[in-house]
C-alpha cells in the first residue's frame, strides 16, 4: 500500500466537501467507528462532531507502522459484525435490483 498516496488521496476528498456534505459523511461513518475500543478513540481524538482539520490531521499522522497497529487494535467482533452488516445490505441491493429487472421485463412483454 502506498501510505503517502492513500493520505494525499484521502485529505484531498475531505477538503473537497462542502460542510454540510462533510457532516454528513462523517456521521456516517461515525455510526460505524463509535463502538471502537475508548483507547483508540482517545488516541485519535474520535468524536462525535470531529472537525475536518482533526480528520485531516489524524490522517496526516499515519505511517505503514500506525495503520498496522490501528488494524490489529480492531476487535474481531467488530470486523465480523460490519462484514455481515455489509454482505446482508449487498443482498438487500441485489434483491432490489432483481425486483426492478422483473418489473421492466414484465412491461417489456407486455409492450
Amino acid at each position: 500500500m502506498d501510505i503517502d498516496k492513500f493520505k494525499k488521496d484521502n485529505i484531498g476528498q475531505i477538503n473537497k466537501l462542502r460542510p454540510d456534505k462533510y457532516k454528513k459523511k462523517y456521521a456516517k461513518i461515525y455510526d460505524v467507528i463509535k463502538e471502537l475500543p475508548p483507547g483508540l478513540k482517545a488516541k485519535y481524538g474520535i468524536i462525535e462532531d470531529m472537525p475536518r482539520e482533526q480528520v485531516i490531521k489524524n490522517i496526516e499522522s499515519l505511517d505503514k507502522k500506525k495503520v498496522y497497529e490501528l488494524i490489529d487494535s480492531v476487535p474481531d467482533a467488530f470486523i465480523a459484525r460490519e462484514f455481515k452488516n455489509s454482505l446482508k445490505e449487498k443482498k438487500r441491493q441485489a434483491q432490489e435490483n432483481n425486483f426492478i429487472k422483473e418489473i421492466n421485463e414484465f412491461w417489456k412483454k407486455i409492450w
